[in-house]
């Protein structure tokens, strides 16, 4: 029909009417994105993030592209508002989406209640540019990023849970099912370029289950929505998409709503011919709307009109909340203080916009004067202050060391050596400790082991155990967790060798076919899914003539 008419490639748009008994469909002959549009900065920095993201592009009727990413807020008081979930962002490369998100970043940056969180474990140099001056926390490998998202599962979803669900802890005074303006905790977009390249990381996937209604919103980017690069778990979690050209058909298929295919829509008619053309599929949206492409707007491409958008509006967002940022740890602390440094600023002090709660981390709204210490925020020293002592280097000595072993600890998950490497530092650094006790006199004193202190994010690192230990471990949970006869999938096991045997996904799958030489399990009838038949090593002899060899 479009062929007939005239139309161009992936040119019609289908309109039906809401009984269903009205079809129009719209040809355009000549594309009205073809020519993109100059953006014009921030619509409205200052404002809370509930106000709609506009100014960034328009449909191809040429109506303005509007977002909004918390919620719609409702037009009435008897309505109710329309939750916003997770945001993923496809198309092929050189499709524009790294452009189009960082015209969203830029808006979320410059809100008064919203913090940006920039992640990219591949190209952060290249691809970061500008952006990372409006980012509250950038995370450039992906150790760093895994260590992140571990902290956001296990420690803010929480904390931020249980602010907002007690009416004496948040401003607002009442238990907020989901995240509002006004409650004292920030609005946080988590945005991860190159989101394959943290593909089968559980804890990302989990944020996609459970990071919504606390304030926290994940942005995904990726280039195909294959299950080899987004999870699927994840992918059904992102109800909001937008979708830039892929290479084909089938490539939008895998993203692409099934009633919006049937309207005709294929984002391979436009490959990254046009970049920044894309579909915009978002919950609260009709489907007509849906169907209509449009074209995010185009910044300069040197980067120079978004880093004036920050330098003119930045003055107008607030740091991260202190329950927020005091789970985020000493990396967070260590990142804002080197930036505060950088510019050449005191830290910025966190504080809430209404009445100080008794027993919760806070700061007074007033500056400070010089000669008080900051209740939070990380002081960087004032000129007069008084030298360090041996006692205060020390203390500082002890703290970089917890540090330097839990961040190796997570950098060598699941290596077979790790548990080697890991006891050779904590050797030297006793030695270190040894060979620099001090001047007093009298003979030596061995310095005491290092004291881990009671931080969740490290209180479940356990003892690295070698093969044949982590083996009695998956046959232990074999036994007691699923039981002789029953069935089960390798993700039943993953959480439990994670946590008792420090072994990762992939170790699991691998020594399923041990198992399987054993006999201990088989395959069932259905797919990846297998019997315990029994739980008694197969190798039993060996493994003890090793034991006594040991012994």
């Amino acid at each position: 029909m479009t062929r007939f008419a005239g139309g161009i490639a992936g040119g019609a748009s289908v309109i039906v009417g809401d009984y269903l008994d009205q079809v129009i469909v719209r040809v355009a002959r000549r594309d009205p994105l073809k020519a993109p549009m100059h953006w014009q900065g921030p619509n409205a920095p200052g404002e809370s993030m509930i106000e709609p993201i506009e100014g960034i592009g328009r449909y191809r009727d040429l109506l303005d592209l509007s977002l909004t990413l918390p919620y719609v807020a409702p037009r009435t008081p008897d309505d109710d508002p329309k939750m916003q979930s997770h945001l993923g962002i496809y198309g092929m490369s050189r499709a524009g989406k790294g452009a189009a998100g960082e015209l969203l970043d830029v808006n979320i940056a410059t809100r008064s209640d919203a913090v940006l969180v920039v992640c990219d474990p591949v190209k952060a140099d290249q691809q970061l540019g500008p952006i990372a001056e409006g980012a509250d926390y950038v995370l450039d490998t992906a150790p760093k990023i895994r260590s992140f998202f571990h902290r956001l599962v296990n420690s803010t979803i929480p904390t931020r849970a249980a602010v907002l669900g007690d009416p004496s802890r948040n401003l607002l005074g009442k238990v907020c099912r989901e995240w509002e303006p006004g409650c004292g905790l920030s609005w946080v977009a988590v945005h991860v370029y190159e989101a394959a390249a943290l593909y089968n990381n559980q804890d990302m996937t989990k944020l996609t289950e459970r990071a919504a209604s606390v304030g926290i919103e994940i942005i995904l980017e990726a280039q195909k929505g294959i299950h080899d690069r987004v999870d699927t778990n994840a992918r059904s979690n992102m109800a909001a998409m937008l979708v830039f050209g892929t290479y084909d058909y089938d490539d939008a298929a895998l993203v692409v709503p099934s009633e919006l295919l049937e309207l005709g829509v294929n984002p391979g008619a436009w490959k990254n011919k046009q970049p920044g053309t894309c579909l915009v599929v978002f919950p609260e949206l009709p489907l007509s709307r849906q169907a209509i492409p449009a074209r995010f707007a185009r910044h300069a491409p040197d980067g120079s009109d978004i880093a004036a958008a920050l330098a003119e509006y930045m003055h107008l967002a607030s740091p991260c909340d202190p329950w927020t940022a005091k789970t985020w740890g000493e990396p967070y602390q260590q990142y804002r203080a080197q930036i505060e440094a950088k510019f050449g600023r005191r830290p910025q002090q966190h504080a809430f916009a209404g009445a100080v709660l008794l027993g919760e981390p806070s700061a007074p709204a007033a500056p400070l004067p010089s000669a008080a210490a900051p209740e939070e925020g990380f002081d960087l020293g004032e000129p007069g202050e008084s030298e360090p002592t041996v006692e205060d280097e020390r203390a500082e000595l002890t703290e970089a060391a917890e540090d330097v072993v839990g961040e190796m600890a997570n950098m060598l998950h699941g290596d077979d050596e790790a548990g080697a490497v890991l006891g050779l530092a904590v050797d030297g650094l006793e030695r270190y400790d040894e060979d620099d006790v001090g001047e007093a006199s009298g003979p030596p004193v061995a310095a005491a082991d290092i004291e881990f202190p009671p931080d969740p994010d490290e209180a479940h690192f356990e003892p690295i155990l070698d093969r044949n230990e982590a083996l009695d471990v998956l046959l232990a949970v074999l036994r007691d967790d699923i039981g002789e006869g029953a069935t089960f999938r390798p993700s039943d096991l993953y959480d439990a060798l994670g946590r008792r045997a420090r072994r990762g996904d992939s170790w699991v799958r691998k020594e399923l076919k041990t198992l399987q030489a054993w006999g201990c399990v088989e395959d069932a009838e259905g797919y990846g899914v297998y019997e315990v038949r029994h739980t008694r090593r197969g190798d039993l002899d060996d493994y003890a003539e090793s034991l006594s060899m040991e012994l």
